[in-house]
């Protein structure tokens, strides 16, 4: 299976993507001014909805950004307008494509967005602003498995050990479809850095991994094919 970072190739005017690819893209800037009319019309009217319960301005605009980025990058990979992407949403929230099968994720943190997009298989990302954590060793303790925990109470920056086994745990839990709704001790995420760890569940080998993204944020992704046994 070939990963591909950051890669942006067209053919024939489109986004072409080998079935054993996984293309991850970053939005680097989400401005933060108000958003305009014209941007609200580049929605779905449930997502002009959803932009509406916003009370914060700011939350607002960047999950306007955001979806309007996700359309234009689904809308290069299918051929076809950004409005006429065929997003839908699970019960849970959760946005598919209705009539394709390509599949991604994706996760915005402060003015920063990953999206994860493969066709062969389920995909999660997770994207967290550095920040000091004052109770990392109180959440690890009491959310993450022993050995996490021990990791990180050992770590020379704890803080940064917290947020990178954080991230891992995001990109699974979605990858695998339920999110933080699995709680996050049942699973025992590999949380050294940048390397590769594996994590078997439900039948599934799941691979994970830190990955490299501008500024200050800490990020992973964490996918499985599609028909994947244990």
């Amino acid at each position: 299976m070939e990963r591909v970072w950051n890669l942006e190739r067209r053919r024939d005017g489109q986004f072409f993507i080998a079935e054993s690819e996984i293309h991850l893209w970053q939005l680097d800037d989400i401005e933060a001014g108000w958003s305009s009319q014209s941007m609200l019309d580049g929605l779905s009217l449930d997502e002009q909805e959803k932009a509406d319960l916003f009370g914060c301005p700011l939350s607002r605009n960047r999950y306007i950004q955001c979806r309007l980025w996700l359309r234009g990058v689904l809308a290069g990979y299918l051929g076809c307008e950004r409005s006429e992407v065929p997003l839908v949403y699970s019960d849970g929230g959760k946005p598919f494509l209705s009539e394709s099968k390509l599949d991604f994720t994706l996760s915005h943190s402060g003015n920063r967005a990953l999206l994860g997009v493969s066709l062969e298989h389920e995909l999660g990302v997770d994207i967290e602003k550095i920040a000091p954590v004052p109770e990392a060793a109180l959440i690890s303790g009491r959310w993450f498995s022993a050995e996490e925990h021990l990791s990180i109470s050992l770590a020379n920056d704890a803080d940064m050990a917290f947020l990178q086994c954080w991230v891992r745990h995001e990109a699974v839990h979605k990858a695998i479809g339920q999110g933080l709704a699995l709680p996050m001790d049942s699973i025992k995420i590999p949380c050294v850095q940048n390397e590769m760890g594996t994590v078997f569940h439900g039948g599934r080998k799941i691979q994970v991994q830190n990955v490299q993204v501008k500024g200050p944020y800490v990020a992973a992704i964490a996918w499985f094919h599609k028909d994947s046994q244990k």
